[in-house]
C-alpha cells in the first residue's frame, strides 16, 4: 500500500500526505507559493553612480576635493568690474615752462586759460614765481610782465607756459612775439617749437599727420595756478624769500 500511496504522488504531483480532496488548481496554487519564497534577501536597488552609505557597505565614503584656488574659471577677471567707480587721476603738478623742442603741443583756445601775471625767475634754481598785483610796484625791475598759456602735451602733461610781453620801454623782442605767434598756432593744431638762435626767434613745425584733440583736465585756470605755485611761490608780500634772496638779505 505504501507504494501505491508514493506513486500516486509522484504521478500527481502532491506530497503523500497531502489533501487528496485538493483540485488541480488548489495545488498548484499551493507550489507557486513555495517556489516564491526566496533562498536570501535580495540587497537593495542602487542609483548608478551613486555613493554607496559607510553603513551599508563597512568603508569610508570617498572625500569631496577642496576647491583649487587656482581654477582659471574662478580667476577670470570681469572687466566691468571697475565700472562707475568714479576713480579719475589727481593732477598734482604743473610745470611752469617753455615748450621744448621735442614734443608736440596743444594751447587751450578758452581767453579764462590764459592770463597776464608778473613774473620772477630764478635761472640758476630754474623757479618761476608769481607776483601779486598789489607787491608789483613795490618791486620794480625785479619781474617781467608774461602771459600764461595753459598747454598740454601728447602724453598729457599740462603745464603754464610763460610768454614774455614787452617791457616798460614798449621794446619788442623777436623771442616773444615770436612765443606768442607759436602759442596762437598751437590753439588750432599740434605744433613743435623750438629756439632758433641764429634767427633769434622761435620756429614751429606742425604735425604731418592727423592727431585727435587734446583731452584737458576739468580745471579751471584758478586751480591750475593754485597747483603751479602751491608752497610758497606766490608772491604776495614784499618780505617774501625770494625778494630778500634778490636783496642779498
Amino acid at each position: 500500500m505504501a507504494n501505491i500511496k508514493s506513486n500516486v504522488a509522484t504521478a500527481t504531483g502532491r506530497p503523500p500526505d497531502a489533501d487528496p480532496t485538493q483540485t488541480g488548481a488548489a495545488a498548484m496554487a499551493e507550489q507557486a507559493k513555495i517556489q516564491a519564497v526566496p533562498d536570501s534577501v535580495p540587497a537593495p536597488e542602487t542609483t548608478p553612480g551613486a555613493a554607496v552609505p559607510e553603513h551599508k557597505t563597512g568603508a569610508p565614503a570617498p572625500e569631496t576635493p577642496a576647491p583649487n584656488p587656482f581654477d582659471p574659471a574662478k580667476l577670470r577677471l570681469n572687466l566691468n568690474v571697475t565700472e562707475g567707480l568714479g576713480v579719475k587721476k589727481v593732477l598734482a603738478t604743473v610745470p611752469v615752462r617753455k615748450p621744448n623742442g621735442q614734443e608736440f603741443i596743444r594751447v587751450h583756445s578758452y581767453s579764462d586759460y590764459r592770463l597776464t601775471v608778473g613774473l620772477i625767475e630764478l635761472k640758476d634754481e630754474r623757479e618761476v614765481y608769481l607776483v601779486h598785483p598789489d607787491v608789483a610796484p613795490l618791486i620794480p625791475g625785479e619781474f617781467f610782465p608774461a602771459t600764461i598759456y595753459t598747454a598740454i602735451n601728447r602724453a598729457g602733461i599740462v603745464f603754464l607756459w610763460p610768454v614774455r610781453l614787452p617791457g616798460t620801454d614798449g621794446r619788442r623782442m623777436r623771442w616773444h612775439t615770436s612765443a606768442a605767434e607759436a602759442a596762437e598756432a598751437a590753439m588750432k593744431r599740434w605744433v613743435r617749437v623750438k629756439a632758433n638762435m641764429v634767427l633769434g626767434a622761435y620756429e614751429w613745425w606742425e604735425a604731418s599727420s592727423k592727431i585727435p584733440d587734446p583731452t584737458w583736465p576739468g580745471l579751471t585756470l584758478q586751480q591750475l595756478l593754485e597747483i603751479a605755485f602751491k608752497g610758497g611761490m606766490l608772491v604776495d608780500s614784499i618780505h617774501h624769500s625770494v625778494l630778500a634772496q634778490l636783496r642779498g638779505d
